[in-house]
């Protein structure tokens, strides 16, 4: 097994991890907007922040998951094509020869 083929799968996993973070912090801050109506003037910085925190997370969440998801994609591909090079070979016989093709899938 490769170790570039591992390293891609242990950090699509970490960013996964980070797209769930993500993602637990939007719905907090979506909860949290939700209990404004209509903010007053005291209350608009928070209400500011807290919509911010929300685009923020969301794109911690979305940015984690599609990078996780290709990270693993990658490193699964590593690890599948990683083995011994395909062999060609021509072996005479009697009757002519025999061509040999060995891999590994």
């Amino acid at each position: 097994m490769t170790g570039l083929g591992m390293g891609f799968l242990i950090g699509g996993m970490a960013s996964i991890g980070m797209g769930v973070g993500g993602l637990l912090g939007a719905n907090d801050a979506e909860y949290h907007l939700s209990r404004y109506d209509s903010p007053t003037a005291l209350e608009q910085p928070g209400y500011d922040a807290l919509k911010s925190r929300l685009e923020t997370s969301t794109a911690l969440a979305v940015t984690g998951f599609i990078g996780g998801a290709l990270a693993i994609a990658g490193g699964i591909t590593f690890i599948m094509l990683d083995g011994p090079t395909p062999a060609v070979a021509f072996v005479p016989t009697a009757q002519g020869g025999v061509l040999v093709f060995s891999g590994r899938f």
